[in-house]
């Protein structure tokens, strides 16, 4: 005879959840949200929730060798896709189980002669300096794509499109219009819009785990956050931008 053990959801998986940005967030402002134990098997199920699949959309990611100035840098163009782990200590559970090193994407912009990156941050959608982008990735690591040849000829339409979200404030809902928005699905609705390239694939909640599989410590947790069925939700995470096969791999020192 089986024995059914009911657990009560605590307060702190809860917290926890609606501090958890799916590994899109970096706030350069606010303190690092507080941790419950990794161990704790109410934090892994619910982390077992924003697991984005890593699906190829067609094509196959390879590596072309960029140019270098006269200083031996690598040269980068705007429109390119820039992607790296976030320092944050917490955002290591999520690389452990999305099997991706990548929490967080932007695209690159150039501003009198000099690359920056627009990205989504705590602080809202803004261009920040590249500097001010490697600094916030571990070890100061990070990986430059370029979308393949073919697609380049709309790249314009891509920025256009990109920089219009500029002062837009950050999305920690994941809703699907544009009045707020997370790093990656800036790079994904840019490129969507802008040309035939797709960076990333948006994938549902209940897609990626099935509506039987959720546990009520889950449930709890989507109904407070997002105040929706996980069927309803769709997301695409940074580590499905950074693996599109509609882009090379230019640089990276991962």
């Amino acid at each position: 005879m089986q024995r059914k053990i009911h657990k009560k959801i605590k307060n702190e998986d809860l917290d926890f959840g609606m501090k958890l940005d799916f590994g899109f967030w970096e706030d350069q402002n606010q303190p690092k949200p507080r941790i419950p134990n990794p161990k704790s098997h109410a934090l892994k199920l619910f982390l077992v929730i924003f697991i984005i699949l890593l699906t190829s959309c067609g094509y196959e990611q390879g590596s072309i060798e960029p140019e270098y100035d006269k200083d031996g840098n690598p040269i980068f163009n705007e429109g390119d896709v820039v992607g790296h782990t976030s320092s944050a200590d917490y955002l290591g559970l999520l690389r452990n189980i999305t099997e991706s090193p990548y929490t967080h994407v932007g695209i690159l912009v150039k501003e009198n002669g000099k690359i920056k990156v627009l990205e989504a941050v705590g602080s809202g959608v803004e261009i920040n300096n590249f500097a001010s982008f490697k600094s916030r990735g571990e070890n100061g690591k990070f990986t430059v794509l370029r979308v393949k040849p073919e697609f380049q000829d709309s790249l314009k339409e891509v920025m256009d499109i990109a920089k219009s979200f500029i002062g837009k404030d950050y999305d920690d809902r994941f809703e699907p219009d544009d009045n707020r928005i997370y790093c990656s699905e800036l790079i994904y609705k840019a490129f969507k819009r802008g040309s035939d390239a797709k960076a990333g694939k948006m994938k549902s909640l209940s897609d990626v785990l099935g509506v039987k599989k959720y546990n009520p410590i889950v449930s709890a947790v989507i109904k407070r956050k997002f105040g929706g069925k996980p069927d309803d939700i769709l997301v695409v995470s940074p580590g499905s931008v950074m693996r599109s096969g509609y882009f090379d791999v230019i640089y990276t020192d991962y």
